[in-house]
């Protein structure tokens, strides 16, 4: 007896397909869904996950610098911090500084000078 995929991850291919604009786009997001759902199957959450509120994997042309781990997230559940991840990408890159980490610089006050 089969099991039929939920229709939530049927959404979630196509939504993922239609994304890609050339045949090695739509080839990478193949490999991606693949890794995903074999993921997904050794942690025995491929058919429990809502797919519908999981990110689309990230193509190279929409983050270079940070869609591996963009997609490495996805594959991992942890869909919270997906877009903690890609905001922390989309400030650093929008000041300058290399998103390739992924962490954020904090500075802290300088009281060297009370008033």
């Amino acid at each position: 007896m089969s099991q039929s995929y939920p229709e939530s991850l049927t959404r979630y291919i196509q939504k993922s397909f239609q994304k890609c604009i050339s045949p090695d786009e739509r080839i990478f997001m193949e490999q991606e869904l693949i890794r995903i759902s074999e993921r997904c199957k050794e942690r025995g959450i491929l058919f429990s996950r809502d797919w519908d509120a999981v990110t689309q994997p990230c193509l190279v042309r929409e983050t270079p610098t940070a869609y591996q781990k963009i997609n490495q997230t996805i594959r991992e559940g942890d869909q919270g911090v997906i877009q903690r991840v890609q905001q922390v990408v989309l400030n650093q890159v929008s000041q300058n500084q290399n998103p390739r980490d992924c962490t954020t610089e904090v500075k802290e006050p300088d009281n060297s000078n009370p008033e």
